[in-house]
């Protein structure tokens, strides 16, 4: 059967002249069984050359089901963040570290026995990578880890254009590649697969599709595999 992903609407808004920046970030990725959504709103003051401090607050909602030996249970977490951050741009290169703090309400729902809620609190760390390696082709990863939930979320990915090569025309198209592996001691997830973007280089907008094959792996030693199709949209004002 298949499943869809999707990670959707990714807005950015950005004031150069005050040396203050302000994005907002938000989306859904997962199906029926998994996912997570989010919504983040980031403030950066530029500290002169190429860094900035950036003060990102989060708000996002967690949800999957893992098998085990008594059957299956099903996990929601809701939770709220902030995070603190460092970002260097210089050429070709732009990189962020971040640190923060996050509480999580998380409820489990066994097929056999009561249910069960707690309150999980712990830091936060990510890092960010983009590198330019050429006009037209880009590499990006991205690394986080909650110790609210012990939960870990990694993606790798290239992308090549294609298409209007020279930046003269509106639209420009583009393909790649990635991995994502995520996921915690109740299930672990790996995907790999190829994406398709429409870049809308006048309205400094994309449009992208991606589709690939999903793994995964539950404690009782189980694998289950299925494909994946997701959607994103990016809107820089």
């Amino acid at each position: 059967m298949t499943r869809c992903a999707a990670l959707c609407i990714v807005l950015a808004y950005v004031l150069p002249r005050a040396g203050l920046g302000q994005e907002l970030i938000g989306g859904w990725e997962g199906d029926a069984s998994r996912g997570y959504a989010f919504g983040s709103p980031i403030f950066s003051i530029g500290l002169g050359g190429h860094s900035a401090l950036v003060l990102r607050g989060t708000g996002s909602y967690l949800y999957y089901r893992f098998r085990d030996a008594t059957g299956s249970t099903d996990v929601t977490s809701p939770g709220a963040g902030a995070a603190l951050s460092y970002r260097v741009r210089a050429g070709r290169l732009s990189t962020t570290l971040a640190a923060g703090y996050e509480v999580r309400w998380t409820t489990r729902r066994p097929s056999v026995g009561p249910l069960l809620r707690v309150t999980e609190r712990g830091i936060t760390a990510q890092g960010e990578l983009f590198f330019q390696a050429t006009s037209l082709t880009n590499l990006n990863a991205i690394v986080s880890y909650g110790d609210a939930n012990h939960y870990v979320w990694a993606r790798g990915g290239v992308k090549r254009q294609l298409t209007n090569t020279r930046f003269q025309g509106p639209v420009a198209l583009a393909v790649g590649l990635e991995g994502t592996a995520q996921g915690n001691h109740d299930a672990r997830a790996y995907q790999g697969g190829g994406l398709v973007t429409f870049e809308l280089l006048r309205a400094h907008a994309s449009l992208q599709t991606r589709a690939g094959y999903t793994w995964l792996q539950y404690p009782d030693r189980s694998v289950e595999s299925r494909p994946y199709f997701g959607v994103g949209f990016y809107r820089a004002f």
